[in-house]
């Protein structure tokens, strides 16, 4: 039977509800549970929750066309009013059979807005059944979301695979794709990768650098106890680089400096 990652999203959001009623949530609820196999009674539950939640907004199955006729201004407005993951999970379901279907840019804000609830398996879970259905154009936007929500997963690698999608469907990644796996090589203490893939970027120009890109390398590295290396990064801004050092970048590193009882270089920065 064809995998659906319905069923998987209900299945987090269903643990997430027995863990906040004070039943202990399983190991899944942090782990990549959609990979476990489909089960028919989730997937079950959560068309019955979906249809519920979206009924705060409309009484009636039908409402969906009176959503498209309102135009794009008002999708973008109740995508801004999600307020829960319910609601979120009833509103994409809607989304899916409306025709013609929102474009990707109103997807992906529905999945910022599951982002910022901080639901990082539910917005991957969407995004697998999105790409399974085939019918939605995927972008950059929303497959930066899901490289970030892979990293606060603490599964750069999982992030990376999604940087092979990018090519596999002919989308260039820009600087915010590789900041976000800087980011996450930094976050899980792969110091070795994270310098490898900064060098990639820089002498093979995978994208532009910006304050960002230098500034989580800098960070990275000072909190990382290589301060020599984060100085280097911050001699090559100064002298050569597309973006010039600011405030945080030299702050960042006369902390690193004090802290590693290094008080002369911290007074030649």
């Amino acid at each position: 039977m064809k995998k659906k990652a319905f069923s998987v999203v209900y299945d987090a959001h269903l643990r997430h509800k027995s863990g906040a009623r004070g039943t202990a949530p399983t190991a899944t609820c942090t782990t990549l549970s959609f990979l476990s196999p489909r089960n028919s009674f989730l997937q079950s539950a959560f068309h019955s929750a979906a249809s519920h939640a979206y009924s705060t907004r409309s009484k009636s199955r039908n409402c969906h066309p009176e959503i498209v006729r309102s135009g794009s201004r008002r999708l973008r407005s109740d995508i801004d009013s999600t307020s829960n993951l319910d609601e979120a999970l009833g509103f994409y379901k809607q989304m899916v059979r409306m025709k013609p279907l929102p474009s990707v840019v109103h997807f992906t804000l529905l999945l910022g807005r599951i982002v910022k609830m901080k639901q990082y398996l539910v917005v991957i879970s969407l995004y697998r059944d999105m790409a399974e259905l085939g019918c939605i154009p995927l972008d950059e936007y929303m497959l930066n979301a899901v490289i970030n929500c892979y990293c606060f997963l603490g599964r750069v690698d999982f992030g990376f695979s999604i940087l092979g999608g990018f090519f596999k469907r002919g989308i260039v990644p820009d600087t915010a794709t590789f900041n976000t796996l800087l980011k996450g090589l930094f976050r899980e203490h792969k110091i070795h990768e994270a310098q490898g893939l900064f060098k990639k970027i820089i002498y093979e120009k995978l994208c532009i650098p910006n304050e960002i890109t230098y500034g989580t390398v800098i960070d990275g590295l000072s909190k990382a106890g290589n301060t020599s290396m984060a100085i280097q990064v911050l001699r090559f801004m100064e002298k050569g680089g597309r973006c010039r050092p600011h405030t945080a970048a030299y702050n960042t590193l006369i902390g690193g400096l004090c802290k590693d009882k290094m008080m002369d270089q911290a007074l030649s920065l």
